[in-house]
């Protein structure tokens, strides 16, 4: 499998309650609010260390891939009481338009007929709808735009989105809890035992298992108002091994 990793820290983390998340125009300073407002800061803080992890072993660095993966897996944990978690099946989930370009993951399945697990959004951002309808002053706004809201600066975010044309889309990246905490807590435990191929693999696996997305969560597809997972309290210890075994060994 080959490592694809999010550059997290230039992606916008949001969430998304209450908030619409396929913009009609240009958003306003109100909306840009809302999309920042409602962020998972455990799912942006677990999904930043995972890329920061998978780096971090692509230059031998290991001792700050396990740290990083540590730090990673007491997120998730936290993440865990997180009321920004929301109950869907896949195939309810609204594909966004695209993947955002250099980022792994991929566009939810209508055909997946899984049960219905929680969902947690952990980053998110403004992009063009429609690539081939790119002009560069437009994209130069976006990116301006992704910048100021990256800092937490909405007025300014909404001020440059203004200027980007109506061709725009916020894009959130949602991750499966469970399934996405285990994997991750799979990678440190291969990780501590040496071997760095599976565990690159595992982070890999983790990322790919985001789903991107563009819909007013607020409303389910059966015309119910959404309600968030209730609040769970995390357990004191590591997170959860997973049911399988460890993947072998690819390489160290």
């Amino acid at each position: 499998m080959t490592p694809r990793f999010f550059v997290a820290t230039g992606f916008l983390m949001v969430g998304m309650a209450g908030a619409s998340l396929a913009h009609a125009a240009q958003p306003t300073e109100q909306q840009v609010e809302q999309d920042f407002g409602h962020l998972s800061q455990d799912g942006l803080r677990s999904f930043a260390d995972v890329d920061i992890a998978g780096r971090a072993i692509a230059v031998g660095n290991i001792s700050t891939a396990k740290d990083a993966l540590k730090d990673a897996n007491r997120s998730l944990l936290h993440a865990q009481r997180d009321n920004h978690q929301f109950m869907l099946q896949e195939s309810e989930l609204h594909p966004a338009s695209r993947v955002p370009d250099g980022h792994s993951g991929r566009l939810p399945s209508a055909d997946q007929s899984s049960g219905r697990v929680g969902w947690l959004p952990i980053l998110g951002e403004y992009i063009e709808k429609d690539p081939t309808q790119s002009q560069p002053d437009h994209a130069k706004a976006l990116a301006d735009a992704n910048s100021k809201l990256k800092s937490g600066n909405t007025k300014e975010a909404a001020a440059s989105l203004s200027k980007a044309g109506e061709n725009v889309e916020f894009v959130l990246a949602v991750a499966p809890l469970k399934d996405y905490q285990a994997i991750v807590h799979r990678a440190s435990e291969l990780l501590t035992a040496g071997r760095t191929g599976p565990a690159m693999d595992a982070l890999t696996e983790a990322q790919e298992s985001v789903r991107f997305v563009s819909q007013d969560f607020t409303v389910a597809a059966d015309g119910k108002t959404l309600q968030p997972v209730p609040a769970t309290s995390a357990p004191a210890t590591s997170a959860p091994a997973t049911s399988g075994s460890a993947a072998p060994a690819s390489g160290n």
